[in-house]
């Protein structure tokens, strides 16, 4: 135990330089002797190369040993490794077995996983009852990218009623947070009036936010909002600036909607064929 607290020590450098070279040595002492926090640890450090040369069969190793003991964290690693093929050949069966474990005993990362699991169908048949299941499970512990999908399988009537309203209450703890996909939803059901009374200027605060962060829908709308003078005065160079934000990052909305401004001539834009032709192009190829 004496050898976990000095690898900790070190780890976080409290009352001594950080040094992760020197909390790897002791973690690994404190492994080699079974302590699961330590074989937890060691693991972590393997996997991002933090006092050692990154190592993802190394970390499997470790992760796996943790594991057996029960330890939580190291389920579900094991099972992001089994998922992504690192350290270990890809194989989502393994996956959702080291999944569930973790699922079970309320690792919200782990039911979040899993869910994504169950809603693709990717190692067993798609099961949307389940994954809605899961992904409520992780969105009521605090979990951002779970609220957004569970938001998602309520707007969109997967494994459960449709209803806006509710869609809406789970997209906007995650948009609050910060998640750029839900900001961008959030934005659209007030355009929409989908579940909340509808309210341009929100909308146009929303994508404004996502948009910010990149999200190229966002982008896109934002850039329509701003041409068309809808809940924000009417401005052609940063309508023109978000749409070719968007269309560079491959948004196909966005380059037929620079495309048609240059082949007609709108938005502040000269008519210019050749060019429209290339946006309209790249459009049609997504």
């Amino acid at each position: 135990h004496s050898q976990f607290i000095l690898g900790a020590i070190y780890s976080q450098g409290e009352g001594v330089p950080q040094n992760y070279t020197k909390a790897f040595e002791w973690y690994h002492k404190a492994a080699e002797q079974g302590n699961i926090y330590a074989q937890h640890n060691l693991g972590t450090m393997y996997k991002e190369g933090k006092g050692v040369p990154q190592n993802y069969a190394k970390a499997f190793e470790w992760y796996h040993k943790a594991a057996e003991q029960g330890n939580e964290r190291s389920e579900f690693l094991l099972g992001v490794m089994y998922a992504n093929g690192q350290g270990v050949p890809q194989n989502y069966i393994q996956a959702i077995e080291w999944y569930s474990k973790a699922a079970e005993k309320d690792v919200a990362d782990a039911q979040l996983s899993l869910g994504i699991i169950y809603e693709m169908g990717r190692g067993t048949s798609q099961n949307y009852i389940k994954a809605f299941e899961l992904f409520s499970k992780s969105a009521k512990q605090g979990n951002v990218y779970a609220q957004y999908l569970l938001g998602n399988m309520y707007y969109f009537g997967k494994g459960i009623p449709q209803n806006y309203a509710q869609a809406f209450e789970w997209h906007s703890k995650a948009a609050e947070q910060g998640n750029v996909y839900a900001q961008y939803s959030i934005g659209n059901m007030y355009e929409n009036g989908e579940g909340v009374s509808k309210d341009l200027a929100k909308a146009f605060e929303w994508y404004e936010k996502s948009a910010i962060q990149g999200n190229s829908d966002a982008q896109n709308n934002l850039g329509m909002l701003y041409a068309n003078g809808k809940y924000v005065n009417k401005n052609i160079a940063l309508s023109n600036d978000w749409l070719l934000k968007a269309a560079k990052q491959g948004n196909s909305m966005a380059q037929f909607n620079i495309g048609r401004n240059y082949l007609n001539g709108d938005n502040g834009l000269p008519k210019n064929k050749a060019v429209a032709l290339m946006w309209l192009k790249k459009a049609a190829k997504n």
